[in-house]
């Protein structure tokens, strides 16, 4: 709880007498357990109204937004942010550095989910690359299904592939990368990929 005063090295039920809106927020969220419903939030804004210009209640795991403006509390807006997923991936590995042409490697991939939300259904893709970065000349060299991640939740995904004699020899990295098309809204996606260099002879 904070209002419109200064809070530093006080203990919170010391200050129920410095400001009356914080007192009524204050013993309001005690009433409760501190476990309240965006409509109980909204209440509690209401009853300490004081030419307020916007009330707001934010919803942290579903995303959902209720907004009063100007006092006007029979007047709420809904609205939804979208809630952002940070999909990492934490190490790339091959079962060998060496491989020829045309042979057969196995993959792993090791993801983790660190944000407070549940992650969608998304997919890791295996890359080479001569850059330690996805480009336009990466080659797909296979893909695995990741369900559904919860917070710091970490899956460790095994593919097995054999590679396609089409491609040239020479040094690369192995890319894993997750969540390529952004179904989680990722808004970090540098550490969506973990790279790896690799040798094809």
């Amino acid at each position: 709880m904070s209002t419109n005063f200064l809070v530093k090295y006080a203990p919170p039920d010391s200050l129920l007498d410095r400001c009356w809106r914080y007192s009524t927020a204050y013993l309001a969220l005690q009433a409760q357990n501190g476990l309240i419903t965006n409509q109980i939030a909204m209440s509690i804004l209401s009853t300490i109204y004081n030419y307020t210009q916007r009330s707001a209640v934010y919803n942290q795991t579903t995303g959902k937004v209720i907004l009063c403006v100007g006092g006007k509390y029979g007047q709420i807006h809904k609205l939804r942010l979208p809630m952002v997923v940070d999909l990492a991936v934490i190490k790339t590995k091959v079962s060998r550095t060496h491989v020829n042409v045309g042979g057969h490697i196995s993959l792993t991939a090791r993801i983790v989910n660190r944000s407070p939300r549940l992650s969608k259904a998304t997919k890791v893709k295996f890359y080479l690359t001569k850059k330690r970065k996805l480009n336009d000349q990466a080659i797909l060299i296979g893909s695995s299904k990741l369900q559904s991640l919860a917070y710091k939740e970490k899956k460790t995904l095994r593919l097995s592939v054999d590679l396609s004699e089409q491609i040239t020899a020479g040094r690369y990295f192995l890319i894993g990368y997750v969540d390529e098309k952004r179904r989680n809204h990722d808004p970090i996606p540098e550490n969506n990929m973990a790279a790896i260099k690799i040798q094809l002879q």
